[in-house]
């Protein structure tokens, strides 16, 4: 489900804030997956949050 959730939120911010964003997340994700996985969680629910 939270990867569910990531996505889902990487994709929406994808197509309303450009490819960087999605870079960014990318390389977090290549660089540190299981320490950040909260993080970015929260930070794609805020990023959410903001968009809406």
């Amino acid at each position: 489900l939270s990867n569910q959730i990531k996505f889902k939120n990487a994709n929406s911010a994808m197509t309303l804030a450009g490819q960087d964003y999605v870079r960014l997340i990318s390389g977090f994700f290549h660089v540190k997956k299981h320490q950040i996985k909260r993080h970015i969680i929260k930070y794609a629910f805020d990023i959410d949050l903001i968009l809406v």
